[in-house]
Formats: C-alpha cells, structure tokens, sequence
C-alpha cells in the first residue's frame, strides 16, 4: 500500500464538473498515483462536497482493489474524509468475509479512525448472523480490538433484538468477559428499558462494569422519568454503587430545555453531593494529576499495551464513569492517530448515553476536523430514524458553519 503525505494547503479552485474530477481522480488511483488523486479532488470548494466526492472515488475503487481503495482513503487530509471512507472499506471487506474482515482490523495501521471500522464490523456482522457474529469474534485470539468489536457487537445486537441477545447472554460461563458484554447490552438497554437494565446490573459483582453500568442508568432514566430516577438512586446502600447513580443523574441533568426543569425539580437535596459530583463528572482533574492517574492504571493492568493501545482501552474502561476527567484528559494529548481515536470511542460512549451530554462536550471542543466530522457524523445518524434525537441535538450542539441544510 503506497504511503502518501497530502498536500499541507489545498491547491487553487477548479471548475471542473463533479462528475469529471472523479473521473479524472479515478484514473489516477488506478495508476497507483495516490498523491495525484488526492491533490485533485482537494481542489474542490466546499468540504461537505470534497467529502462526498472522495467517498464516491473510495467506493468506486472498492469494487475493484479494495486494499487500494484503503490506502486512498487513509490518505484523505481530513479526519471524515478518512473516516468514511474506511468505513466503506470495512462494510465490503466485512460483506465479503468476516473472518478476514476481522484479520484485517487486527493489522490496520495505527493512524486508521479505528473506532469507526470497529463499529462498522460489528454491526454489518451482526446483522446477517448475530449469534454466528458473537461465536466468530468469541474465538478469535484476545486482544484490545476484538474486545471493543465484542462490545460493539454486543450492543448492536441488544439495540435491534434485545430478547435474543439476552437469551445468548444467558448462556455465557460467569467470567470476565461475560461482565464486559453485561455492561455493553446493559448500555443499550438502559435508553428504552430502565429497570430491566437494573435488573443486569445487580447480576454483576461489584466492578468497574457495574458502576459504569448503573452511572448510565441513572444518567438516560432522569430524562424520562426523574422522579423514578432520583427515588432509585437514593434508595441503593451507601457505597460506590449509590455515588455512580447519583453522579450519573446528575451528569443526565444536562438535558433539552423541556426536560431540563423536571429532572431539576426532582432532584432531592443531597448536601455534598453536588461538590461531589462536580469533581467527579463536571470538572475532573487535568495535567499532571489526570496523567499519574492513567499510568497509575497502566500499571495495574495484566496484559501489555502500547501506549496507544493503552489510552483507548483507559477511555473505553473509564469514560462513562469519569466524564468531565477523562474527556478534559484527552485535550491535554498531544495530537495524532492515538487520540483522534480515543476522543472518537469517547464521543461514541457518549453518545449511546445521552447525546445532550455528547453535545455539550463537542460544543466545548476547539473547531477542529475531528469535531465537525462527529457532529455531522450524529446529524446523519438521526435523520429520520430518530427525530426527538435529532431535536436534542438540534438544540444542544449548533452545526458548524457550512454544514449542510439537512443536518440543521
């Protein structure tokens, strides 16, 4: 696979028709010429069209030399640019064969949106045979990646048939895995059904997965019933179980305008509790301290990461309890592949917990490439399939200039 470094500034406007600048970057790329094609179509004005033409030069390809069609997309200057491409990629490679979709996750280059190839396999394999998705990822050798594949799995396969995917998980052996994939369907479960998500988490010994699990509960039950919510909270024995909960409520309490003063006027007097949870969830502790803290659990760890491969599985273990610490933390990264990736697993953890906190936490992100790709990514994703969503979306997180209409 060629290795290209992109232009740093894009070259002067073209007037070329669409149709012609993909033709002419598809001729390119079928000569190997990648640092070509991606000075061509960077010509285009517009991001949301250079972005719609890359992808249609990346799908174009892919039909004919997949890993080609890779290295094109990895070589695409911006975050979504790459990001969407290389979920193509993933989408045909996971149609084709899943074992070897899977081999290939395994190998892709560090500086790959590795997050998004994650949930791609996962929920292409899990819609033509979940059970079968479950066994195959089950049986591959252990590793970070195929931890967070199973997880996504996991929660793909609760979201569209939460019966069965219990019904599977019923049958698994009590062990550490099967508390991981608790917490994953937990999550999911939690967005429609409160209590039977309770009713997972009190399967759970006391864990990390527990905590994070009833913190979500908490966090995605005040915006629809708080009363129900707070009263729960209140009502679990002193310890690290009842602070997950109420930190959760209280991180759920940035809601939408008509939810907001509801979950407020719910919300019982707990004396410390709101310095608490301040520190805990809305602030957090940055520099020095945020880092001793991360290598302190490093440290703790049985297996061996890298240091990239250790600040994902840190944000995976970590950012649904401490949200306002691990989200600052990952400002402080320096830039590159690693944290890209790790504020993507962040933002998506976010996401399937409360998109009002998912946006308030990119509307406090510096304009970036990386933020506008995840907002519009979120924009896409509700369109039409989740309109209350897309309303607290709306509200929570203003597009940024240029977006397209749709996504308004």
């Amino acid at each position: 696979m060629p290795t290209v470094t992109a232009p740093m500034e894009p070259p002067p406007p073209v007037s070329l028709a669409d149709g012609e600048i993909v033709a002419e970057a598809l001729a390119r790329a079928r000569r190997r010429d990648v640092a070509a094609t991606v000075r061509i179509v960077s010509q285009v004005v517009g991001p949301r069209r250079r972005a719609d033409l890359q992808l249609r030069v990346v799908t174009a390809l892919a039909e004919e030399d997949v890993g080609l069609a890779e290295g094109l997309a990895l070589a695409w200057p911006e975050f979504g640019s790459r990001a969407e491409g290389l979920e193509w990629v993933a989408r045909w490679r996971a149609t084709a064969s899943a074992e070897a979709a899977l081999s290939w996750l395994e190998e892709l280059m560090p500086e790959a949106p590795v997050v998004t190839v994650q949930r791609v396999l996962a929920e292409v394999l899990v819609e033509r045979d979940a059970r079968g998705a479950m066994r195959l990822l089950c049986r591959r050798p252990l590793s970070a990646r195929r931890e967070t594949t199973l997880s996504f799995a996991a929660a793909v396969w609760a979201r569209r048939d939460e019966a069965a995917a219990l019904a599977w998980w019923r049958e698994l052996p009590v062990d550490a895995l099967r508390d991981r994939l608790t917490s994953a369907i937990g999550f999911e479960i939690a967005q429609r059904n409160p209590r039977g998500a309770i009713e997972l988490a009190d399967s759970l010994p006391p864990s990390r997965d527990r905590g994070l699990l009833i913190g979500a509960i908490a966090q995605t039950w005040v915006a629809t019933d708080p009363r129900s919510a707070w009263t729960w909270a209140q009502q679990l024995p002193m310890g690290d179980s009842r602070w997950a909960a109420l930190a959760g409520a209280e991180t759920g309490v940035g809601l939408p305008n008509r939810l907001r003063e509801a979950a407020v006027k719910e919300r019982p007097a707990m004396g410390g509790l709101d310095q608490w949870a301040g520190s805990r969830v809305g602030g957090g502790v940055v520099g020095p301290l945020a880092d001793e803290d991360f290598e302190t659990w490093r440290r703790q760890q049985v297996r061996t990461f890298t240091r990239d491969e250790a600040i994902l599985e840190y944000v995976r273990q970590r950012g649904a309890l401490d949200l306002g610490t691990i989200g600052t933390w990952l400002l402080t990264l320096a830039g590159g592949p690693a944290r890209e990736n790790a504020m993507e697993l962040y933002w998506e953890n976010l996401l399937a917990g409360s998109p009002v906190v998912a946006a308030n936490w990119l509307r406090a992100l510096p304009r970036s490439a990386l933020r506008d790709a995840l907002m519009e990514r979120a924009a896409r994703k509700w369109l039409g399939s989740d309109p209350e969503r897309a309303e607290w979306w709306r509200q929570g997180a203003p597009l940024a200039p240029g977006q397209p209409e749709w996504a308004r």
